[in-house]
């Protein structure tokens, strides 16, 4: 999607109370029009916030680009180097970690995300905290999910969990998506817990768009995507409502 495309989504979605959006990937930081673009969705009326996440190694040639967004989660899961190339094939840490350091100077509220992967990180959670509190960032830890529940990488965080309840001299919950939030050495720590999570999926508010013009009702669902004509506003809110009435949980519990 061009500009205009994003923009006109944008102002669909702001008209049913839209007031955040969240630029993902792929890696937004490839866009060479990153900074037209967010600059654009911060003039459609009634969106207060617009944030990015990247892989973070494009961060030090779109400082100017970053600077106008209200925060960034920068994707470092692990603080070892091999670890790191295993699981991205680039030798890239150092550059991340690097550009982190750069938004932090800039004042950028940065949080760090790890995802947690079988056999590659998932004995890091206390080494991460420490890595965060030498940036001085926050930490989200992710449990790994596809939408194959038998996925070898899956790893089950409750361990990882009763650890940060262990060592944590503050708990508590964020209001509007019910995620578990710890102050463990000075680091806020949240927990993403989405894997068979009736309660994840319940107060999940958030619709997807894809880069090539689809609506993505549900983070681990590749199959009810809705299809839209981007050039049409009429087209885009017809397709967003039938995304919306789609929306329903994953994992449904008992």
């Amino acid at each position: 999607m061009d500009i205009a495309d994003i923009v006109r989504v944008v102002e669909v979605a702001s008209k049913y109370g839209l007031t955040r959006v969240k630029l993902t990937g792929g890696e937004p930081l490839l866009r060479k029009d990153l900074l037209q673009i967010i600059g654009e969705i911060k003039k459609v009326d009634g969106i207060g916030e617009v944030s990015l996440v990247t892989n973070g190694t494009f961060i030090e040639s779109q400082l100017g680009a970053l600077k106008e967004v209200s925060r960034v989660n920068v994707s470092l899961h692990t603080t070892r180097e091999a670890v790191f190339e295993k699981i991205t094939g680039k030798n890239l840490h150092s550059k991340v970690v690097r550009g982190i350091k750069k938004l932090v100077e800039m004042k950028i509220p940065v949080k760090v995300n790890m995802t947690v992967i079988k056999n590659l990180n998932e004995d890091e959670v206390p080494d991460m905290i420490a890595l965060a509190k030498e940036l001085k960032t926050d930490l989200q830890i992710i449990e790994y999910h596809s939408n194959k529940m038998s996925d070898s990488l899956n790893f089950d965080i409750s361990a990882i969990q009763q650890w940060l309840e262990q060592h944590s001299h503050k708990t508590s919950e964020l209001r509007d998506n019910r995620r578990r939030k710890f102050k463990v050495e000075g680091v806020n720590v949240t927990l993403v817990r989405p894997r068979f999570n009736p309660d994840f999926c319940k107060h999940c508010h958030r619709l997807r768009v894809t880069p090539d013009g689809k609506f993505k009702p549900c983070l681990l669902r590749e199959d009810n995507h809705v299809d839209f004509d981007v050039k049409r506003v009429e087209n885009v809110e017809k397709a967003m409502l039938d995304a919306i009435q789609k929306k329903e949980p994953f994992f449904k519990g008992d």
